[in-house]
């Protein structure tokens, strides 16, 4: 089929004229900054090795380090029990704060309320101050709600604890403890307990009263006085100086605390410490697994 030709004069691109696309066209000094540029790094790279071959013919450096003697040594770590309780561990103390308040109920419970979701060293704090302006589940049940939350506010949740604490006090009051008393627990997995019928008690509150003072608690059969935390003001210098731990029980009689397998990791610290001053070897998910 032949060719048409074309009706008008043919448009040619201007850029087939060119031999060498202007977008590829330099002068003759930007031709000349890629050589310098490498000459540069070269010499550059070659200093580089130099400095490093005479850092390894060279004898180590010495790094200056305090002497270990006399006043520059720096002052040990405080203890963990120390800086929250104001107490260091003891023989007769492992470090929690259940140890401390028990077998006040009361203070058990506000404890566990408000160490849930919350760490002790910003706990206990808030804990000792609540304790020196409500004293007992007597006070606390007339709290005002506006400055139970204020108090709160630093550790979080403030609003539901306020009112979760203040009804608890309120419950105690109407209904006073009594450890012969038995309430069906709300959470499935915790036995039934003389606290499971007040507010805002869950496994955590129910494994510490099973550990700490059911059955006269853990510290049955420790040596010593009861630990005393300097931060508690509303205890009586009186009472704590008369303060003992709980007598042994009778062999014929296992302990509450012998049987409970906490879910908490500090809970299950504390019973491999409890139970190897018994000579045994406790298993947080096994329990007890043998005798030393």
């Amino acid at each position: 089929m032949p060719r048409r030709a074309p009706l008008g004069p043919v448009r040619r691109s201007t850029r087939i004229r060119h031999k060498i696309s202007p977008y590829f066209k330099v002068n003759s000094e930007e031709c000349r900054l890629p050589t310098e540029i490498l000459e540069r790094s070269l010499k550059t790279k070659k200093a580089v090795d130099v400095k490093a071959r005479q850092r390894k013919a060279s004898p180590k450096r010495k790094r200056n380090k305090k002497a270990k003697t006399g006043d520059q040594t720096d002052p040990p770590p405080i203890a963990e029990a120390e800086r929250v309780h104001g107490l260091a561990r003891q023989v007769n103390f492992y470090g929690l704060i259940q140890e401390l308040v028990t077998p006040n109920v009361f203070r058990l419970l506000v404890a566990t309320c408000l160490l849930n979701q919350t760490k002790g060293r910003a706990a206990m704090p808030v804990f000792w101050d609540l304790l020196g302006r409500w004293p007992d589940e007597h006070h606390l049940a007339k709290a005002n709600v506006a400055e139970l939350t204020d108090l709160l506010q630093p550790i979080g949740l403030h609003n539901v604890r306020a009112r979760r604490l203040i009804s608890m006090a309120q419950v105690m009051v109407e209904i006073p403890y009594d450890e012969s008393n038995s309430f069906k627990s709300r959470d499935r997995t915790a036995p039934d307990t003389p606290i499971s019928i007040y507010p805002g008690v869950g496994r955590y509150a129910i494994d510490s009263w099973r550990i700490f003072v059911a059955g006269g608690g853990a510290s049955a059969g420790l040596q010593g006085n009861k630990p005393v935390s300097p931060f508690d003001t509303a205890l009586s210098q009186a009472e704590a100086a008369v303060l003992r731990l709980n007598p042994p029980r009778p062999e014929a009689e296992r302990p509450e605390w012998k049987s409970v397998m906490p879910l908490d990791k500090e809970l299950r610290a504390y019973l491999i410490w409890r139970w190897a001053k018994e000579g045994k070897v406790w298993d947080p998910l096994r329990g007890l697994v043998s005798t030393e």
